[in-house]
């Protein structure tokens, strides 16, 4: 699953004509409508995030608060690999 652009889809829906489509032409149309959202942005910035929160962990002297930026950078990774696994996926 993925999410598409609604203003690209409506704007082709606008383009057709008053002709009957099939289940197959629409699948084929919405299989051609852009993603929402540039995914390469969303993993640059995760992994900006990710490379942040690293740095701090390792200047962070106190072992509870260290822990917590190593958790927050693990999650960063973990939501890196969601993104391009749904990438993959296509």
């Amino acid at each position: 699953m993925r999410l598409i652009d609604a203003d690209d889809m409506l704007n082709m829906v606008d383009l057709l004509n008053d002709r009957a489509y099939s289940k197959r032409e629409i699948a084929a149309m919405i299989n051609t409508r852009s993603t929402a959202y540039d995914i390469d942005k969303v993993v640059e910035e995760l992994e900006h995030y990710k490379s942040q929160y690293e740095k701090i962990s390792l200047s962070i002297n106190d072992e509870v608060e260290r822990r917590i930026y190593i958790a927050k950078d693990a999650t960063m990774y973990n939501a890196i690999e969601i993104v391009k696994q749904g990438v993959r996926q296509k």
